[in-house]
């Protein structure tokens, strides 16, 4: 179950990525950026496709064992939960609350889900190693 948690944001990002990386003056004149140089447009797809690409990357390489799939829940949060803290901060500085709520409901979303697997995986551990949590 935990294993599940981490493919939607697995996807999430390899989508962000590969659409950014493929058509990045389409994608960032969607968001009112516009490149003066090639070098903007580099720039743009680094930041916008090889971090999410490298993310995704790190998540599939997470799913791949059971052992790996801890450090992968807890990347997924810190990760997303740092995205979220940057946005919000961004939306009050920028007065962008009203068109960045839908992305924030979704980072709340991973965020939570992330976390809520980290607690599975925890229990999951402590079972097999020493039996059922007693409370």
């Amino acid at each position: 179950m935990s294993k599940a948690i981490l493919v939607p944001p697995a996807a999430i990002l390899t989508k962000v990525g590969v659409r950014n990386l493929t058509h990045p003056e389409e994608q960032a004149s969607e968001r009112g950026i516009a490149f003066t140089n090639p070098l903007g447009t580099t720039i743009y797809r680094v930041g916008f496709a090889g971090f999410p690409l490298g993310c995704a990357a790190f998540l599939a390489y997470c799913l791949r064992t059971n052992q790996r799939t801890l450090t992968g829940l807890i990347f997924s949060a810190l990760f997303n939960g740092v995205v979220l803290a940057v946005r919000i901060f961004g939306m009050k500085v920028d007065s962008t609350v009203e068109q960045s709520m839908h992305l924030v409901r979704a980072e709340i979303g991973v965020v939570a889900f992330s976390l809520a697997g980290i607690t599975l995986e925890i229990r999951r551990r402590h079972h097999r190693l020493r039996g059922p949590l007693h409370r």
